[in-house]
């Protein structure tokens, strides 16, 4: 019996030798590698115009070889049967300036012809940089000039951390008309000198990247867009260290870019917040960005915030950079400097409708610090709760020392303004009267220490029934998404809530007229075909019709007293409308359509 079992153990391995595939170096055309065929054991440096990769193949490296597709790559796996890229021995990954231990990578060169190319359920591990070879294209995942999608796929143990590289472990540029998308990802425990995820859209394209997780990735950023167009949109960013000066968890220079919906927790940084952003204009709505620390207590005026960071690049036009940040969740922050909720340098912020809850500060500012005489700051229905600084305690937990000008209206506050803003050499737009001064904003369960060590995640931050809170805020100056951060429709009584959470009880009325800041008569109210409205003086309008997605699904300008939408091609359901005049003042109605 035992002679039996050893044969048998013999000829299962030998089966297995036989199985295996060489790959030698050159060029890979036509071919299709099968579960048949796996292990493929790569030699070279091998060049792809067209290969197909099924599900639970194994591509074994073995030495410093790079994976280039010319033409289309294929390499599509499942749940079940990922496809596995990697490096035959890792003995030295860890000792970035030699070759051994590691492999550079798949790069996706520029392609005009018709592309199928695509990743999914593939596993990246292994690559590293490599100081001793003369190539900067290196990365696990390279794109130049051409779309792709990553879909599923995991990007782990890979490095790019010595200063003659491009320090990133997905990395790429994009032409107009090119869209890469990244979705349901998992990129972790890599190591970086810049980030783990970096790309430009210098010349055009746009990037899509949602419902990716990043976590535990070390040294380097974890998110890092130029001039980009990106939709950054329900990942989860997490655990990730970083010790570049100049680097947040995510930094976003430049374009138009929404970050929309993530969990972005437990990060820390040297020198700037979780979000960074710089130039452009970004919008960054319902989010949590929680337990985030920022170490760095000799920071310049470009630097600091442990939340989100904003400032401008005072080579460009001023105008360029505005900033948009509404509906977040914003708790438990901590900067070894100011600014632990927002920390602002010479740009124009919005900023509505947020949860500013237990941040902490070493200096003052811990909700929010804004610096130099160029700021333009609205902050308007948010709530500041228990924020502290350790040199000023809970009051001062808003600085303002220079700007054009400020609002602060309709902002739930621990106590009188007076008490805990300190605003230097600025006009104040507005009055702060209406702003409501109480002991507690009466959340369902917040956190109870400030600062980064009590778990936000684990919080309820939603309004009580008795909350000064509801129906407290205005919507005049602001443009309120549909939604709340909890994805509730967000206006649910007369008026619009103090912060991100709309307080919404079942048989609460439909409103017709939310805010009325000049006349206007919209009908019929249910609508099937056609919206009328009738407005009281000839002047300039703009009409938003906004989904309960916060889309806008219908826009129209004109100057008059009356004008009609055709909403024939509207699914039936609830819809917010916003009538704005040249004064910028604004009503909003709630719609049905049926």
């Amino acid at each position: 019996m035992k002679k039996l079992i050893t044969f048998l153990f013999l000829l299962q391995c030998t089966l297995f030798a036989k199985a295996s595939t060489n790959v030698p170096a050159g060029n890979v055309s036509g071919a299709t590698w099968t579960l048949a065929g796996s292990p493929y054991l790569v030699g070279g440096n091998i060049t792809i115009s067209s290969l197909n990769i099924q599900p639970g193949v194994e591509v074994i490296m073995q030495g410093f070889y790079q994976i280039k597709v010319n033409g289309i790559l294929r390499a599509v796996g499942t749940q079940a049967a990922p496809i596995v890229f990697k490096i035959h021995d890792t003995t030295g990954w860890h000792n970035d300036i030699i070759q051994s231990g590691g492999w550079r990578g798949v790069y996706f060169n520029e392609y005009n012809g018709v592309d199928s190319s695509l990743l999914s359920y593939c596993i990246f591990k292994d690559v590293k940089h490599g100081v001793n070879f003369p190539m900067n294209d290196n990365a696990a995942l390279f794109i130049f000039f051409r779309s792709l999608k990553v879909s599923h796929c995991e990007y782990v143990h890979c490095q790019s951390t010595a200063n003659q590289s491009v320090g990133n472990i997905l990395v790429g540029s994009l032409k107009p008309g090119q869209v890469f998308e990244l979705e349901y990802c998992n990129i972790h425990a890599n190591q970086t000198r810049v980030a783990a995820f970096k790309f430009d859209t210098y010349l055009g394209g746009s990037l899509k990247v949602h419902d990716n997780r990043f976590h535990h990735n070390m040294q380097g950023g974890t998110v890092f867009t130029i001039y980009s167009e990106m939709l950054f949109e329900n990942n989860e960013v997490d655990s990730n260290s970083n010790g570049a000066v100049g680097m947040g968890t995510i930094r976003v220079d430049g374009g138009h870019n929404m970050l929309r919906g993530n969990k972005i927790h437990h990060n820390v940084n040297q020198r700037l917040a979780a979000i960074a952003c710089t130039m452009g204009k970004t919008t960054i709505e319902k989010n949590l960005i929680c337990n985030n620390q920022m170490l760095d207590g000799n920071c310049g005026l470009t630097d600091g915030g442990g939340a989100i960071h904003i400032s401008h690049n005072n080579n460009g036009t001023f105008d360029s950079t505005e900033y948009i940040i509404r509906d977040n969740v914003i708790a438990n922050n901590y900067a070894n400097y100011f600014g632990a909720g927002i920390y602002i340098y010479s740009c124009k912020a919005w900023i509505y409708n947020n949860h500013f809850i237990k941040n902490k500060s070493t200096s003052d500012g811990a909700a929010i610090h804004s610096f130099n005489n160029l700021t333009q700051l609205y902050i308007q229905n948010n709530i500041f709760y228990g924020n502290e600084s350790s040199f000023y305690g809970v009051k001062k937990d808003i600085r303002i020392s220079e700007g054009v000008f400020y609002t602060f209206e309709n902002n739930w506050i621990d106590y009188p303004f007076y008490e805990m803003i300190e605003a230097t050499n600025i006009v104040r737009n507005g009055d702060t009267t209406s702003n409501v001064i109480a002991a507690s904003p009466l959340l369902v369960n917040p956190t109870l220490v400030c600062g980064h060590t009590d778990n936000a995640l684990f919080a309820d931050f939603k309004l009580t029934q008795t909350s000064a809170c509801i129906n407290a805020g205005k919507t005049q100056n602001i443009s309120p998404s549909a939604t709340d951060f909890y994805g509730n429709q967000r206006i649910s009584g007369p008026k619009i809530d103090i912060g991100a959470h709309e307080y919404f009880s079942a048989g609460t009325e439909g409103i017709n007229d939310l805010v009325q800041a000049f006349p206007i008569t919209v009908y019929p109210n249910p609508a099937k075909d056609k919206l009328k409205m009738d407005f009281e003086k000839f002047d300039t309008y703009t009409i938003n019709l906004y989904n309960l997605t916060g889309t806008i699904v219908c826009s129209k300008f004109f100057v008059g007293k009356s004008e009609v939408l055709n909403i024939s091609a509207l699914p039936a359901g609830n819809y917010i409308l916003t009538a704005e005049n040249k004064a910028s003042e604004k009503v909003i109605r709630k719609i049905s359509i049926y």
